[in-house]
């Protein structure tokens, strides 16, 4: 039996991944495990973050005037991944993804830790700190070029470098010829594309933070990266290469 996919996210530079939700310690938190206290995504934000790479290649491919022949293939292939814009819930999409966290024998080894604490606060704090610091910032004021006034807001930002990890299922064989709904080279030239366009997550990510290595893809925790390859069918299949 074939090991499973698993999605491997590298921060470039410090994020924050939350819901905006305010607590007594900080303005904006990251979401953080509530047993460990250590840092993850949530998987409807991985699965959004790839959604929103493919709609963006897709968009990019129409623009630029691609055949249909060459862009309908791609189109469906998207569809059977990831669903469509309001379509049913039996239509979502075979791709499911799980939560990104930090790897196992790491989490298993702090929540052994917290169980051996009297009641895990200690651990916990220092298990988030070890990976997430509180930043403050402000907004400009034009007219002055100084800091607005009562501007001034912290957010939990994750360190850069951290690595997380999630389970990846497309639905579909990827490693099969052909275009049909079994699967195939479609669906993994779209994967690819929609997993490389994606270049920043996470809350206020379009103001400059977090910025991202890479997404890579790989069979197991020792695989290689998949997404060269899958990169390569993509170009081949939007040039009509065989």
């Amino acid at each position: 039996m074939s090991e499973p996919y698993v999605l491997r996210i590298v921060l470039r530079s410090g994020a924050t991944f939350g819901r905006g939700v305010r607590t007594p310690s900080v303005d904006v938190e990251t979401d953080r495990d509530p047993d460990t206290g250590l840092p993850f995504v949530r998987k409807s934000v991985v699965r959004g973050l790839i959604v929103e790479g493919c709609a963006d290649v897709l968009y990019a491919l129409r623009e630029r005037g691609l055949p249909s022949t060459a862009y309908e293939p791609l189109r469906e292939a998207a569809g059977r991944l990831f669903g469509r814009p309001g379509s049913r819930a039996e239509c979502e999409g075979a791709l499911t993804v799980g939560r990104a966290e930090l790897p196992d024998a790491y989490r298993r080894a702090v929540a052994a830790a917290v169980a051996k604490d009297a009641d895990g606060s200690l651990v916990r704090g220092e298990a988030l700190a070890a990976h997430a610091t509180v930043r403050w910032s402000t907004a400009n004021d034009a007219e002055t070029e100084s800091a607005a006034e009562g501007t001034l807001r912290s957010s939990r930002v994750v360190h850069r470098e951290t690595a997380f990890r999630a389970p990846l299922d497309p639905g579909v064989n990827l490693h099969t010829a052909g275009e049909g709904t079994a699967g195939g080279r479609v669906e993994r030239a779209v994967l690819g594309a929609a997993v490389a366009a994606v270049r920043r997550a996470g809350w206020r990510r379009s103001r400059g933070r977090g910025r991202l290595h890479r997404i890579e893809v790989r069979r197991g925790e020792g695989g290689d990266d998949l997404v060269g390859g899958w990169l390569n069918d993509f170009e081949d299949l939007i040039t009509n290469r065989p």
